[in-house]
């Protein structure tokens, strides 16, 4: 995943699997990856576009829909 790609947003919350997700309001989103980041545990973070706001997510909560070249 690098920028440009364009991603799916995919609640991977802890209650996802139930229905319950923490994101259902964002599940199955298209986003535009704007930047890459780690958090302060380490963890790799994505920047993105959804719905005309910026979020930050962890890298789990997106897949790739069409790699930028």
């Amino acid at each position: 995943m690098k920028v440009g790609d364009l991603v799916r947003f995919k609640d991977a919350s802890s209650w996802a699997d139930q229905g319950h997700g923490s994101f259902k309001h964002l599940d199955g989103s298209l986003a535009l990856v704007m930047g890459k980041c780690r958090c302060p545990s380490g963890n790799p973070m994505v920047v993105a576009v959804i719905d005309g706001q910026i979020h930050t997510f962890n890298r789990a909560y997106f897949e790739v829909i069409n790699e930028s070249r």
